[in-house]
């Protein structure tokens, strides 16, 4: 998995106080903040707002189908997609035609995915174990 400070929705100051608690990967803070508790824990220690732990580790959760890196996840948060639970619910083709719409707005990320690409991430949504308790 990426850096802490690789991924899109993480300040500086943020991945600082990670690294310094030992969480340096993605991996990490997945393991550690998974858990209604873990995440309680670690916001209160890192003097985060726990909503926004939240948000970063289903981020981060979504960046375990593959093919979705830090900015394609971007871009389909910006599409209205933040889970993978959402994403296995959507309509490739209506998906994708968003995702061109927000990223010729927006320009997020240089190369676009494919329409089959995007068919993959749907479809391995819908047997995506998530790891994060809401």
């Amino acid at each position: 998995m990426a850096a802490i400070d690789a991924v899109g929705g993480i300040g500086l100051s943020h991945a600082r106080r990670f690294r310094r608690s030992g969480i340096r990967t993605t991996e990490a803070l997945l393991r550690r903040a998974a858990t209604l508790e873990g995440r309680a824990d670690l916001a209160e220690r890192l003097s985060v707002n726990e909503r926004e732990l939240l948000e970063l580790v289903l981020r981060i959760d979504l960046m375990r189908i593959r093919g979705l890196g830090t900015r394609y996840v971007d871009l389909l948060s910006a599409a209205g997609v933040s889970t993978a639970q959402e994403l296995s619910t959507r309509d490739p083709d209506t998906l994708f035609a968003m995702m061109v719409q927000v990223n010729g707005r927006q320009g997020m990320v240089r190369r676009l995915p494919n329409l089959e690409r995007v068919k993959a991430w749907v479809a391995e949504a819908r047997t995506f174990q998530p790891l994060v308790e809401q």
